[in-house]
């Protein structure tokens, strides 16, 4: 995602190509902030806005969720898991991507989540596309009738996404926390090993 700002429109949809084709929606990473392309790509594809009831609302969530895993503490915590590396890749590279794409140097922001938001409309715009604004209250008939789907017989899911998400960080941490117990410890070994074969050597 670093090097995204440096590639031309070809050369990134023949990438996102490979990543995207086959699949009927797209959601969060790594869809949100190449709209533009996804939009260029899928001439069909609709686009929902997903929203809070206001910017310090999303600002407080993202804080208390998602930051973590942008920090350098989680990148050394988790250091020895290749998912948790490109996680952590994942959020560094979309804060360069945010500062060329939006001019904000805090993806977790008030003002990131506004800028954005204002992309969105304007991409779609440029493209004379439709944008649903909608927010999880809003509950199943705005999205059917914007999508032209029957409305589910069934309630919409409520989930509390902060205690999954908290869950999630703490098996990441211990995840990260064994393996550099398993790294720490074949250290040991090793150097244990190597000095008492020097030793014997003297000997």
């Amino acid at each position: 995602m670093n090097q995204y700002d440096s590639q031309t429109p070809a050369q990134r949809q023949r990438i996102l190509h490979t990543v995207f084709d086959g699949y009927n929606a797209s959601s969060d990473f790594p869809g949100f902030p190449i709209i533009d392309d996804l939009l260029d790509m899928y001439p069909h594809c609709k686009v929902i806005l997903n929203k809070r009831s206001s910017s310090q609302t999303w600002e407080k969530s993202v804080r208390a969720s998602l930051k973590f895993f942008s920090t350098r503490w989680y990148h050394l915590l988790t250091y020895w898991s290749l998912q948790s590396y490109w996680h952590y890749k994942l959020y560094r590279g979309y804060m360069h991507l945010a500062k060329q794409q939006l001019g904000v140097d805090d993806i977790f922001s008030a003002e990131c989540y506004e800028r954005h938001n204002e992309w969105v409309r304007a991409v779609a715009a440029a493209r004379g596309r439709e944008v649903l604004e909608w927010q999880p209250e809003d509950g199943w008939e705005p999205l059917c009738r914007f999508l032209g789907r029957k409305v589910p017989d069934v309630p919409f899911p409520k989930l509390n996404e902060s205690a999954e998400i908290q869950e999630l960080t703490k098996f990441l941490v211990k995840r990260g926390l064994w393996l550099w117990t398993r790294v720490l410890v074949a250290v040991a070994v090793l150097v244990i090993g190597v000095t008492i074969v020097l030793y014997r050597w003297r000997i």
